[in-house]
Parts: structure tokens; C-alpha cells; sequence
């Protein structure tokens, strides 16, 4: 059995849940959300029950009907031509979309390269598929930025895959047109597969845009495209993702998700076509509103000495430097739960990068956040006057 690590983020949204139970009332930065599932959808996933579609099971690959829309949506959006026929799967979410893809295209031993700081399970899922995970650190300045010779460093013959998420959990950074060209450079230099998790692109707050790793000439065909449907459209509990990649790697997939879970939720999925078809007002709706919150949060922990907070450019957290404060920030997340009862998430637990920065989401109603945030500078204050 591989020995896998606990999600760092899920490991403490479980001790708030445990904590709750018992009656302790906590500030919730660790989690949170601000909108429920979208009425259009909820009742797209009603309808398909009323209508015995949970009584079967869909294509292993997923309903045709939400292939085709994504084809399009991918050929709008992106420029990509997919053929949803034979190169798209349906997923029970982003994770198992990730772990599939992993399973069909890397050999046990093979090296996946990890942006770092990184998405907390994408370490496990690489181990879990077989995989041995090798983390790539970005620059740490103003920001984070990808360095190619980084990438290039930990390049060795057994390095199969590329794993690229923009926007970027946790950094909330819409990656650059050149530093995208350059991991696609490098990917067809050595003769490596691209996964790039895109399950954010929807909510970018700035001008920047989103530059899908597959549009760049050569790519396609060494690119695997992951989304989520739970980000944009509050779909959490739905499990409903997707992958896009060339015919031989989806038929992979396919066979690897026929003998695991059949296929994804036939009615779930029904609500992803509902989201798909008349979902893009309210996220756009959703994304003016955590324009606001994220200003809000920046604003505020910007006013506390030894902190650092940029702006991030997409996504529903900041992650701000507190490294003069707390370095590494554990001992401080620790210090804002027993003390203050405010769950925030540790820098450490998104790789080694991430060290000096803690998490935060905002996505709350505006009087709970400003509320928390309050409370919050104080305690950090407080611990930073002790430490003296």
C-alpha cells in the first residue's frame, strides 16, 4: 500500500467540523462558501431523478449531450477542437479526472513534476497512480512567478509529465502567456505530457487573461485539460469534472474509469449540461461579488506590520507572506485556532514553497469577513508582540 499524506487542506477543515460539534464557534477562513449551487441547476439535477435517470448508468465516458457542450465550450473559449466522441471524459470530479489521467499515461517510477507551492492532493494522487512526485519551486519575490530553469533542473530520464494549474491554488495567480509558452517549450523539447488543471479559469477578477495549455501550437496533442465544475458553479457535493486530452490517452481513461466507478453520477452530470447551457451570468454575478471580498481582505491585512498581501488575480483565498511574523506559519495557524478559534490553512501544507504564507479564504457574506478579519489582526498582533 502507498503511503499517502492526509489533504492538508481537508485535514483542517475536519478539526473546524470536529471543533463545531463541540460547540466551539469558529472564524471559518479555512473554508466557507458564500453562494449556493445555481436554482438552474438544482433543478436540471432534480428533473433527471424525477425522470428515473439515477436508476442507470451513462456511458463510462459520460452523457454525449454534456461532451458535445464541453467540445464547444473548449472551442469557444480556448480555441481547442475536441471531439467529444473520443476525446472527452466526464470524471467524478477534478481529483478522480487527475488520478485517471495519471494512471494512463505514467509508467510506475516515472516523474511527474509539481509546481511548487501546489494544490495539496496533487502529491497523493501522483503517488497513488504510481507516480513519484519531484516539486518544482517557483520564484518567490513579488509574487510567484514559474522559472523555467527550475524546471528544466529537475528534468531526469524517467520525467513523464508536467503538472501546470493556472489560475494557481494557492497563489491566485493567472500565469503569463510566456511562462506557459515556456513549460510548453520545455514539454516539447523532452518529450513530456502536460496536465493542466484549468479549474479556475472562470473567475479571474483582472484583464489578464486565461491561456489554456492546449491552444499553443504543438500542445494538443501532449496536453491533458482538467476542469471542475464545483468552483465556478458551487458544484461541490455534484463530483462532476472532465478531461480532454488526445484519443489514445481518453481511451485510457475511459477503460481505467469503466472498471472503477462505472461513470460519474448520471443526474449530477445533468446538472453540469444546466450549468453549462445557463450558468455564465451568475458566475460572472459570483465573480464581481469576491472582487469586492478579495479588495476587502487585502485592504485589511496589508494594515498589519510583518504581513505582505498581494492582490491575488483569480480564485476565492489570499496568500499572504507573514514570514517576518511566523516562519514557517504553522505555529501562528496554530496560535489563530487555539486562541482566537480562526481557521486559516498553513503555507506548508501547499508544498515547500509556501512556508511563510497562510491561506485565507474570503468567499463569506462582507459583515462576517470584516468581523473576522478584525478579530484576526488582533490575535496576530498579539502573538507577534509575544514573540517579541
Amino acid at each position: 500500500m502507498v503511503e499517502l499524506e492526509y489533504s492538508g487542506t481537508l485535514k483542517v477543515v475536519d478539526r473546524i467540523r470536529r471543533m463545531s460539534q463541540e460547540g466551539v464557534e469558529i472564524v471559518n477562513f479555512a473554508g466557507g462558501a458564500l453562494d449556493d449551487t445555481p436554482l438552474v441547476v438544482k433543478e436540471a439535477t432534480k428533473k433527471a431523478i424525477d425522470e428515473g435517470l439515477g436508476s442507470d448508468l451513462t456511458e463510462s465516458s459520460g452523457l454525449f449531450e454534456l461532451r458535445e457542450l464541453i467540445a464547444e465550450k473548449l472551442e469557444s473559449e480556448e480555441g481547442v477542437q475536441f471531439d467529444p466522441r473520443s476525446q472527452i471524459i466526464v470524471t467524478v470530479g477534478a481529483k478522480n479526472a487527475i488520478l485517471v489521467a495519471i494512471q494512463a499515461t505514467v509508467k510506475r517510477g516515472e516523474e511527474v513534476l509539481i509546481i511548487d507551492p501546489f494544490w495539496p492532493s496533487y502529491k497523493p494522487l501522483v503517488s497513488l497512480a504510481g507516480g513519484m512526485p519531484k516539486l518544482v519551486p517557483m520564484r518567490k519575490g513579488k509574487g510567484f512567478e514559474v522559472e523555467p530553469k527550475h524546471i528544466l533542473r529537475a528534468i531526469t530520464p524517467k520525467t513523464k509529465m508536467i503538472l501546470l494549474n493556472t489560475p494557481h491554488n494557492p497563489t491566485g495567480r493567472v500565469f503569463t502567456k510566456g511562462e506557459i509558452e515556456a513549460i510548453c517549450d520545455i514539454a516539447k523539447k523532452h518529450n513530456l505530457v502536460v496536465l493542466s488543471d484549468e479549474s479556475y479559469k472562470k473567475l479571474i477578477y483582472t484583464d489578464k487573461r486565461h491561456y489554456s495549455t492546449a491552444s499553443f501550437p504543438g500542445m494538443k496533442e501532449r496536453t491533458i485539460v482538467v476542469y471542475a465544475f464545483s468552483k465556478a458553479y458551487t458544484m461541490y457535493g455534484w463530483r462532476v469534472g472532465f478531461a480532454a486530452a488526445n484519443e489514445e490517452i481518453i481511451r485510457k481513461m475511459v477503460m481505467i474509469q469503466s472498471n472503477s466507478v462505472s461513470c460519474p453520477t448520471s443526474f449530477a452530470q445533468r446538472g453540469a449540461v444546466a450549468a453549462l447551457r445557463n450558468g455564465e451570468r451568475g458566475v460572472r454575478q459570483t465573480v464581481k461579488r469576491y472582487r469586492k471580498l478579495r479588495d476587502i481582505t487585502v485592504e485589511q491585512l496589508n494594515e498589519v506590520d510583518g504581513i505582505s498581501c498581494e492582490a491575488p488575480e483569480a480564485g476565492f483565498w489570499v496568500f499572504p507572506d507573514v514570514s517576518e511574523i511566523a516562519e514557517p506559519s504553522d505555529p501562528l495557524v496554530e496560535y489563530l485556532l487555539e486562541e482566537g478559534k480562526i481557521a486559516t490553512t498553513p503555507g506548508s501544507a501547499f508544498g515547500n514553497t509556501g512556508s511563510g504564507h497562510l491561506r485565507i479564504i474570503y468567499r463569506h457574506e462582507e459583515k462576517y469577513l470584516r468581523e473576522g478579519l478584525g478579530k484576526l489582526k488582533a490575535i496576530i498582533r498579539t502573538y507577534a508582540n509575544r514573540r517579541g
